[in-house]
């Protein structure tokens, strides 16, 4: 670790041994390891949640007038704040912003504690409420749509994790639903491009916004080009997506085609057990689609049904290696 004693002592919960250092041995509050870790970094970064730890630590150094530096950055850039949030040590969250902590710094990757608190592997919605309100009561603003250096928002974070009561959190307190990172993918694009099966994460999305009387883009394009519906749609039938009510139903029929290169790719392999329940759903959702005046073309209906008589998937056997010449007498298309 390259830390002083002060560091040790903090990285094993040694009060007295802190304590003494700091009284006696005159040990500096703010000095760094090779990982520019500051020992309040090292205390944020325990197991335990130990607010007595940092509590007693800020007493001492204030009776002796040393001023800890509660923004410490380390090599990454990281405050404290970033660390205990990473941890999921909550008390220390709420203890570091009272003492002046700053809720908007942002890390060498351009993360703010938002995003960290939206990008953390566990959902852990208690913190992200406890995060909101305490800054709310310190008056200190918490940008909603901060951008990291790839442009996503804590929001697109969150969908990624698939962490829902935090996507909804944000969304009742602003969080916009249309704005595009640097690949252009929209938050919409996140959820349809993302690897969770929870059809509900959509349907929330929707419902919430519909409720906050905020529009979706559906229509959005990102840099590789297709339409969110196209994308959406595409992706719900090759998976027999509940959620396709809500893309399906306001989409131009002529807009949607089928992304061929990457439709059904993320179909997982422990869901082909469940082959009749897929087909019947993916049928369900191209008769949608028909119902609102969708006419597949041959290129279309080539990516549809390769999804019924892939390689890969095998919902079928591939009965003729003539399958494409077929196509028109298979009546699935009219």
């Amino acid at each position: 670790m390259g830390g002083t004693p002060l560091h040790h002592a903090l990285h094993y919960g040694l009060k007295k041994e802190v304590e003494l250092l700091l009284r006696r041995g005159g040990a500096d509050p703010n000095s760094a390891t090779d990982n520019g870790l500051s020992p309040l970094h090292i205390v944020c970064l325990r197991d335990g949640d130990d607010e007595d730890l940092a509590r007693m630590f800020f007493q001492i150094n204030d009776e002796l007038h040393r001023r800890v530096e509660v923004d410490a950055r380390d090599r990454l850039d990281s405050t404290p704040l970033h660390t205990a949030i990473y941890y999921g040590n909550k008390n220390l969250v709420e203890f570091l912003l009272r003492r002046g902590a700053d809720a908007n710094f942002a890390d060498k990757n351009g993360s703010t504690p938002l995003h960290f608190v939206c990008g953390r592997e566990v959902e852990d919605v208690d913190l992200a409420k406890r995060f909101f309100e305490v800054c709310d009561r310190l008056n200190q603003p918490v940008p909603i749509e901060s951008r990291d250096n790839s442009n996503n928002t804590p929001l697109h974070l969150a969908l990624i994790r698939g962490h829902k009561k935090i996507v909804e959190l944000l969304l009742r307190r602003g969080a916009g639903p249309n704005l595009a990172n640097e690949e252009g993918e929209t938050p919409l694009h996140t959820i349809c491009q993302g690897d969770n099966d929870d059809d509900d994460l959509a349907t929330m999305f929707f419902e919430i916004n519909d409720e906050l009387h905020v529009s979706v883009l559906i229509d959005a394009k990102d840099k590789g080009g297709p339409h969110t519906s196209s994308i959406c749609s595409g992706q719900s039938l090759a998976e027999g997506s509940r959620c396709t009510s809500w893309i399906v139903a306001p989409i131009c029929p002529a807009s949607f085609s089928p992304p061929r290169a990457t439709f059904g790719k993320d179909l997982e392999n422990d869901r082909l057990d469940s082959k009749p329940r897929l087909t019947f759903e993916a049928v369900a959702v191209v008769e949608r689609l028909e119902r609102r005046g969708y006419e597949p073309v041959r290129d279309d209906a080539l990516t549809i049904m390769q999804f019924f008589y892939p390689a890969e998937h095998g919902l079928f056997a591939d009965k003729s290696s003539e399958f494409e010449a077929e196509l028109p007498s298979r009546g699935f298309f009219r």
